[in-house]
């Protein structure tokens, strides 16, 4: 059973995608810090298919990356751990 407190966290994985280099950004547990969702939503994540609590984007370019993850190091830094 997992902890009820568990605090929100990001990581970035590398991995290929329809034989194109990719970086998934996922985010889990972001229902924890308040109005995160909802700019992630904003941002074109999407809710984790096997991990309901789990958003993630799935960028192709260093620009996608940088674009996602702002949010993360900026406005959120304090309220969210990056998991390596």
């Amino acid at each position: 059973m997992e902890s009820n407190n568990r605090q929100a966290e990001w990581m970035m994985e590398r991995m290929h995608w329809n034989g194109k280099v990719a970086i998934l950004i996922s985010v889990r547990n972001a229902y924890r810090v308040d109005g995160l969702v909802e700019q992630l939503e904003g941002l074109g994540y999407i809710m984790g298919q096997i991990k309901p609590d789990c958003r993630t984007k799935l960028c192709f370019t260093p620009e996608e990356v940088d674009s996602a993850r702002a949010l993360l190091i900026g406005q959120y830094k304090d309220s969210l751990t990056y998991v390596k």
